[in-house]
């Protein structure tokens, strides 16, 4: 137990060869020690079978088996021990094996989870370089852009004079586009009052000729009628003649039968009445010939008419196709006047919208440029502006530090003065004296920097002796003030004026500074409303193609609802489809709940008989 409580240590720090090498040694052994169970098991049988055996034996000899009786004993309990040992044994080893295997699941759960881990690792890995190969692009595009920014900047420049030459080039063409304008409209005007002429021309000839044409159809359509009227007639005629050619036919031979039968019977007044029968038929046939053919020959006058009219008509349909050719002709020679004009309109049109679009792209290269030297001028000035704050707050410095510096002299000067005993007389000018005066009347350099005070606290030099009279009332004042309390060194009066009229000078450039950052303010508040207009057009847009993807959604949503409410094609269609509809209409729990049940419903063999668009309707309650 030891053993196997110390185990996941090891095994732990052992890899997937080992332990696999130590699972396939520790089967072999636990197969060994089966076979070897095996066999104690059978030797166990075996030693039972003998002492059966000797038992049975026991009965028959008495006093030999005791001892026999007491060896079989022995080797029974032998036999349990090992027996139990080796049950042990197992035992332990099946213990250990289980161990072994709950550990090497638990070691292929761990590898599991660090080869997800090491996939999601690279996933990562790859994500993080295709970023930064993405930035490195964009560095690259920002670079470039850069680079044409600045190559477009000195374009502008460049094309600014292009720009000028362009404008007055323009307004040369534009002058010279509104006189062609003023010749084509004067052609377009006489074109048209001449085309409008024609046009007016041609309608009434070809209302003309179309009356024209309507009369001869009317005429030809009566002649049409005539003629069949007349061959209706000579129809008639017709086959009236042949019925009577018909009658007189048999008649002849009829009569000439019963002349030939019965001729020699007859009395001469029936042969008399006979022929004045046939003289009577003869005379009608006679008088129907003359009919007939007055008929035909009225017939035949007909057809010429008819032929004559056909030909008149035939002529006057050539005539009326003739003009209809030469008013076709004329109407697509006006329709390519018209489309001449057209083209002609079309390319001033053109023209124009062309000047105008040369005309604004040089106004916004104007105004680009402009802009460009407006905002280089107003980053220079602020540059300016900047640094004249800062020579102004240097200067105030350094009148404070002056101020300060003459504070401190004055009071040094007063103590000089309470310190020196008041005398009524001047003290004699000695020659020391003297030599310092007119070494302090020689011209020295006027030093721009204030830094006398720091020599004088400084400068181990001895202070040289004067007296308060020399220093306030000497001859040749200069305007220098020099002695002892300075040193050497000497400090110009005139500096702070001089100072004074460069803060002067500073406070003006300040206060026009001041104004024109107050323009660039207004313009920066100009340009910051153009960008809210921008972005409000932005918003606009993208509102408007979220409207355009509620629409597609909707239209898919109808669709899906339209299948939904038809019957089912295969079984289980409409709960696929209620899944599509729980997810795009957002459903509760209850909502999905009722509309399965309807489909269950609508499912069942009770409800396939009506299983339409009537099926639903009467089960709908709302979602």
């Amino acid at each position: 137990m030891a053993a196997t409580a110390a185990g996941p240590s090891k095994l732990q720090q052992l890899g997937r060869d080992d332990l696999l090498k130590l699972l396939k040694k520790q089967a072999e052994q636990q197969k060994t020690f089966k076979e070897q169970l095996a066999v104690v098991t059978k030797e166990k049988d075996d030693a039972l079978a003998q002492l059966s055996i000797a038992s049975t034996s026991n009965g028959r000899a008495e006093t030999p088996g005791n001892d026999n009786k007491q060896e079989l004993e022995d080797l029974r309990t032998e036999f349990e021990a090992k027996l139990a040992k080796e049950k042990f044994a197992s035992q332990e080893v099946n213990s250990s094996l289980k161990a072994i295997q709950m550990e090497l699941a638990d070691y292929d759960k761990q590898v599991k989870n660090f080869k997800e881990e090491k996939a999601s690792m690279a996933s990562r890995l790859e994500s993080a370089l295709k970023d930064r190969d993405e930035f490195s692009k964009r560095l690259v595009q920002v670079e470039e852009e850069l680079s044409n920014t600045k190559q477009f900047s000195e374009d502008l420049e460049k094309a600014l004079s292009i720009a000028k030459a362009e404008a007055e080039e323009l307004r040369l063409q534009k002058q010279d586009a509104e006189s062609q304008r003023i010749e084509l409209m004067q052609t377009k005007m006489n074109e048209d009052s001449h085309s409008t002429k024609q046009v007016m021309d041609l309608t009434n000839e070809l209302s003309q000729t179309s009356q024209q044409i309507e009369t001869l159809r009317s005429s030809l359509a009566s002649v049409k009628s005539q003629r069949d009227n007349l061959a209706a007639e000579t129809k008639m005629l017709n086959e009236k003649l042949n019925s009577v050619q018909d009658d007189h036919a048999k008649y002849m031979a009829k009569t000439k039968l019963m002349y030939d039968d019965t001729w020699k019977n007859m009395l001469p007044s029936n042969y008399d009445n006979l022929n004045h029968e046939i003289a009577q038929l003869k005379q009608k046939l006679e008088a129907r010939e003359a009919e007939i053919e007055k008929l035909n020959a009225e017939a035949t006058s007909r057809a010429e008419d008819s032929v004559g009219w056909a030909e008149k008509l035939a002529r006057s349909e050539r005539e009326a196709n003739k003009w209809k050719t030469e008013a076709d002709s004329n109407m697509s020679s006006l329709t390519r006047a018209m489309d001449d004009l057209r083209e002609l309109r079309s390319r001033y049109e053109s023209a124009m919208v062309e000047e105008k679009n040369r005309g604004i792209q040089a106004l916004e290269r104007e105004k680009q440029l402009q802009q460009g030297n407006l905002d280089k001028v107003f980053h220079e000035r602020k540059q300016d502006l900047m640094r004249y704050e800062q020579q102004d707050f240097q200067q105030k410095s350094e009148i404070d530090t002056l101020k300060r510096e003459r504070d401190d002299l004055q009071k040094k000067l007063d103590t000089a003065q309470k310190a020196i005993p008041s005398s009524s007389t001047p003290t004699p000018v000695t020659p020391s004296h003297q030599q310092r005066y007119t070494e302090s009347r020689e011209p020295r350099p006027v030093q721009q920097t204030y830094s006398s005070i720091s020599d004088f606290r400084e400068s181990p030099e001895p202070i040289p002796e004067t007296t308060l009279h020399d220093v306030l009332f000497g001859e040749k004042q200069s305007d220098r003030v020099e002695g002892s309390i300075f040193g050497d060194e000497s400090f110009s009066l005139a500096t702070i004026s001089e100072v004074k009229d460069t803060l002067k000078v500073a406070e003006q450039q300040n206060t026009t500074l001041r104004e024109l950052l107050a323009d660039s303010e207004g313009q920066n508040e100009l340009y910051s409303n153009q960008i809210s207009v921008l972005k409000e057009e932005i918003r606009r847009i993208q509102r408007n193609s979220e409207r355009e993807n509620h629409i597609n959604n909707t239209e898919y949503i109808k669709n899906i609802i339209f299948q939904f409410m038809r019957p089912e094609k295969v079984a289980g269609e409409r709960r696929q489809l209620l899944n599509i509809l729980r997810t795009m209409l957002q459903l509760s729990d209850e909502e999905y709940r009722t509309m399965y049940d309807m489909t269950t419903e609508a499912a069942s063999p009770d409800a396939s008989s009506s299983s339409g668009f009537s099926s639903f309707f009467h089960r709908w309650n709302g979602l």
